[in-house]
């Protein structure tokens, strides 16, 4: 009889940026505005992602960690600027808040170096605060992304190794493992 491997246990990761809390009221704000002009799924924690992993293994995981733990960088500003939206298909898919931080976009090369992982596209570093399922009124989603003036900036001082498991609710997040700056 064939002796058959035990299943390996794989863990949904990213690699990310926590947008300090005392931002989350003004999130939740800005959500409420679009109510009444599109069905959404709310994002509840905002984090600015670096590198989406995928499903690893558990070994891999801590492969993962050591890997993260060679960066060396300096804490660095990151400005949340106005606010916009992607598209998909010529419709509205989610709506997030610009950012601008060229210290950023260098952290997040050095995580793609580090890991071996390489987007087909360009980094875009974005702060998504909800993904869009349809538009009821194209004018006032407009008038109301157009009517938001966002502005504020934080320090970031660490990244995260997140564990991301998707429930009907929406996605749960758990640290992993945190990087001081």
């Amino acid at each position: 009889m064939a002796e058959t491997k035990p299943e390996l246990r794989k863990v949904r990761c990213f690699v990310a940026v926590e947008v300090p809390k005392e931002y989350t009221s003004d999130f939740f704000e800005i959500q409420k505005k679009f109510d009444l002009c599109c069905k959404k799924t709310n994002v509840n924690s905002f984090h600015l992602t670096l590198s989406f992993l995928g499903e690893i293994s558990l070994d891999d995981v801590q492969k993962v960690i050591l890997k993260l733990k060679e960066i060396k960088f300096e804490p660095f500003i990151v400005s949340l600027i106005g606010t916009h939206y992607f598209l998909s298909r010529k419709n509205p898919a989610a709506f997030f808040v610009g950012i601008e931080s060229n210290e950023l976009c260098e952290l997040q090369k050095l995580v793609s170096q580090k890991l071996q992982v390489f987007e087909n596209r360009e980094y875009v570093p974005h702060l998504t605060l909800f993904r869009i399922k349809e538009v009821y009124d194209d004018k006032a989603f407009k008038d109301t992304v157009s009517s938001i003036n966002y502005k504020k900036e934080f320090e970031a001082s660490e990244f995260f190794l997140f564990s991301s498991m998707l429930t009907p609710a929406g996605p749960i997040y758990t640290v992993l493992e945190k990087f001081k700056l």
